[in-house]
């Protein structure tokens, strides 16, 4: 890999403040990469100029994490920690196309465009970078969705890992970590009731297309975690 390239990942990685985690870890729970879209009543279909179905990017994991880290420019890329795992882009990032994942916080860096693509096709930067978020955040995927998650909660840590950054559990924030304001803060509350407004809207029909029962699953899931709840203003 090559020390360079693992510098240029530190020294340009943004990552979200652990304690917006704590307001909402899924930012958009009914959505994933590759669905098909509808307009706000969740019934009509978005459709593009040529009146073909719109389906899901990568939009909605850009507008997560630019908000979440309080804006940035047009050259940078949300980045997926744990999402392709084949250099080749010939197989989907598997869980990239999982609710539970798409929009996941500690699933999310920000990285400037050029260098976004190190992230897809090299397995060390993967690794380096799963690592970090284990430290960070306390989160891997269910291990019975990604190989490596259960070796990463082991406290395994690669031998090209940045020295820069933490080898254990709260042991200091890593270079590039944006630590949330006031401001940052309120635009995650106002996230998470836009959703619970989503779901009560959808449980009186208004949203017929709206995935009410997943989106709830995958709030409970992390209301039962362990992770620590730290949200300060």
């Amino acid at each position: 890999m090559g020390i360079p390239v693992m510098d240029l990942i530190v020294g340009t990685a943004r990552w979200i403040d652990p304690r917006v985690v704590s307001v909402l870890p899924v930012w958009y729970p009914a959505f994933h990469r590759g669905m098909p879209l509808f307009k706000r009543d969740w019934k009509t279909p978005k459709l593009l100029k040529r009146k073909e179905p719109k389906f899901e990017t990568n939009e909605r994991a850009n507008w997560t994490i630019k908000t979440a880290l309080g804006g940035k420019g047009t050259n940078w890329t949300c980045c997926h920690v744990w999402g392709y795992s084949d250099s080749t882009f010939q197989e989907k990032g598997s869980l990239t196309y999982d609710p539970r994942y798409y929009t996941c916080i500690p699933n999310l860096v920000l990285l400037p465009t050029p260098v976004k693509a190190l992230t897809d096709s090299m397995p060390d930067v993967q690794q380096a970078l799963r690592v970090l978020s284990w430290q960070l955040y306390g989160w891997t995927p269910d291990p019975a969705d990604a190989k490596e998650a259960e070796q990463i909660r082991s406290g395994w840590v690669p031998e090209h890992y940045p020295s820069d950054w933490p080898r254990n559990r709260g042991e200091r924030a890593p270079l590039g970590l944006v630590r949330a304001t006031s401001a940052t803060l309120a635009k995650a509350r106002a996230r998470k009731a836009r959703i619970d407004d989503e779901l009560r809207r959808a449980e009186t029909g208004e949203l017929p297309n709206y995935p009410a029962d997943s989106v709830r699953r995958i709030l409970l899931s992390w209301a039962s975690s362990s992770l620590p709840q730290t949200d300060q203003a």
